[in-house]
């Protein structure tokens, strides 16, 4: 007899697109949709078969199989079948019965798996919030699939305003900036920087090239995470959730002022909501994290916002530098009238009606006063002028090749700005060193000023003569040493190239191809630099 060959199976390691459908019992677009909220990506095999093969890995979809929200699907597909029959025979009775029976798609167990720490659900709020937000600005609600999707958009603007309410409350907004997409917005919450775009106030509408179903997955997820952590944001600051909302207010224009935060009863705190001083030191989280100078920088200060200027992103920013502000709307805290207004924010071309007690600025110096840190002339932002370069607070010139000259004479007027402020305290104590001296020094005899007199004269007859000396000497000693220092760096240069070029001969193959891109790079960025200047000048 021959001999018997075992037979071993071949561990499978991945699954096409279609095999993973399959094996969950779902259809492409749900098994889309199910990775988006599982946080599934596609895999890379190493022995490829086929470039537009999609591959996911054995265990991630092991790892999804028994999750209660394919159970849910599976009832969301009977129950359209029962809808649609009901609906066919025109039995209305039934029919109501079944949309109050609905099945809802939970997704709190998705979230505590996903972001096991509530550092780590912070962490990707940027996304989050940016999806949110571009949603909470559309207007046109027939590109929408469903009629719940339409509702969910609603619950998105309910959002953004609580988000917005409480970064005005704990003042922790940083930056601001303008761009062609939207207003750029910085943050930070727990000691994690957190940055997010919200569009224009603009009519928005969903291009044709865009999957409106994976946007909507997306949506849905981000949704559930944003009100998780908005609960627990608002428990640390002893604040109710959800925040209640006028609705007088909101339908004549007010948005944040729409909300009211009250603080929660005594007794419904629980244990632990409140940041300790051990999380506080492991995160590198200050407890008084919006008490810094941007959170008083409009502190004291009454503003007013005309109607042509986008009114919620220049409230979200004067609230959160400790101003206070209103605009045309009969629910406003106070009129235009108002002899207390400090500031008035136009963008018009002109002002017809001026009152001379407040100064008529664009809103451009709200955002630049935010990223400055300190109040900046309002000379350069007077209506009618035209304004500074808008510079972005998201750019570290620290490390940048080209430095804008907007940012220096920035740094200029800071400068002065802290000179200013450290002589304020010593003129203060000279002043009251002054104030306490006492008349004995005008008791002093003419003998000994006399005499002091003389002694000076005599001192400086005597160094006149040696120090003649001493300076011709001192001239010649330090020609002599800057010629050396020059010649010992001249030396040192010449060795450093030297160097450099025997480093260069080494480097072969690939690493030289790498290399000289580098150095090309380099030389392109120090001609931009340098075609900046020229422009400059």
């Amino acid at each position: 007899m021959g001999r018997v060959r075992s037979a071993h199976k071949v561990k499978v390691k991945f699954y096409t697109q279609q095999q993973a459908a399959l094996k969950l019992q779902l259809t492409l677009k749900l098994f889309r949709k199910l990775c988006i909220l599982k946080g599934v990506f596609p895999r890379e095999p190493k022995k490829r078969v086929g470039r537009e093969t999609v591959y996911y890995a054995v265990k991630d979809i092991t790892y999804m199989l028994h999750d209660p929200v394919i159970d849910t699907f599976r009832a969301m597909k009977s129950w359209k079948e029962k809808l649609n029959k009901s609906r066919a025979r025109k039995d209305k009775i039934r029919s109501a019965r079944l949309m109050l029976k609905k099945p809802v798609i939970k997704l709190d167990h998705m979230i505590k798996d996903r972001y096991p720490t509530f550092q780590s659900a912070i962490r990707d709020l940027d996304d989050c919030l940016t999806l949110i937000f571009t949603f909470s600005r559309l207007t046109n609600f027939e590109d929408l699939p469903e009629p719940e999707d339409r509702s969910r958009l609603r619950r998105c603007q309910k959002l953004c305003l609580e988000w917005e309410a409480y970064v005005t409350y704990t003042k922790c907004l940083r930056k601001a900036f303008i761009s062609v997409k939207g207003i750029y917005y910085g943050a930070v919450v727990h000691g994690e920087n957190i940055t997010w775009l919200v569009p224009h106030q603009f009519s928005q509408t969903i291009p044709d090239n865009v999957n409106v179903d994976v946007m909507l997955s997306f949506l849905h997820l981000y949704e559930t995470l944003l009100r998780f952590v908005l609960f627990k944001l608002y428990s640390e600051v002893d604040l109710s959730y959800p925040p209640w909302s006028d609705k007088k207010k909101e339908h004549s224009g007010l948005k944040l002022g729409a909300l009211t935060l009250t603080k929660k009863p005594v007794g419904e705190e629980k244990r632990g909501s409140k940041i300790t001083d051990e999380e506080a030191a492991v995160f590198g989280i200050s407890k008084n994290e919006g008490e810094t100078n941007v959170a008083n920088l409009f502190k004291g200060l009454k503003f007013f916002i005309s109607r042509e200027v986008p009114n919620q992103a220049i409230e979200l920013l004067i609230k959160s530098c400790g101003g206070t502000c209103s605009f045309d709307s009969p629910q406003a805290p106070y009129p235009e009238s108002d002899e207390s207004i400090t500031h008035q924010i136009v963008d018009r071309p002109s002002q017809r009606h001026l009152y001379l007690s407040r100064v008529y600025v664009q809103p451009q110096w709200i955002f630049d006063c935010l990223n400055s840190g300190f109040l900046l002339p309002v000379s350069e932002y007077l209506v009618g002028l035209r304004l500074p370069p808008h510079l972005s607070p998201f750019v570290d010139l620290s490390r940048a090749d080209y430095v804008p000259a907007r940012a220096q004479e920035i740094e200029a007027f800071r400068a002065k700005l802290l000179e200013a402020k450290a002589l304020e305290p010593e003129s203060l104590d000279s002043d009251e060193e002054e104030d306490d001296l006492s008349d004995s020094d005008n008791d002093d005899t003419q003998f000994q000023k006399e005499l002091e007199t003389e002694i000076q004269t005599y001192e400086q007859n005597k160094t006149m003569n040696l120090v003649s000396a001493a300076a011709i000497a001192a001239e010649a000693s330090a020609i002599a040493s800057q010629q050396r220092k020059q010649k010992k760096a001249t030396k040192e240069q010449q060795e450093k190239e030297e160097d450099v070029r025997l480093a260069e001969s080494l480097i072969k193959g690939r690493k030289k191809r790498i290399y000289n891109a580098i150095k090309r790079n380099e030389k392109e960025r120090a001609e931009r630099v340098q075609t900046l200047l020229s422009k400059r000048r």
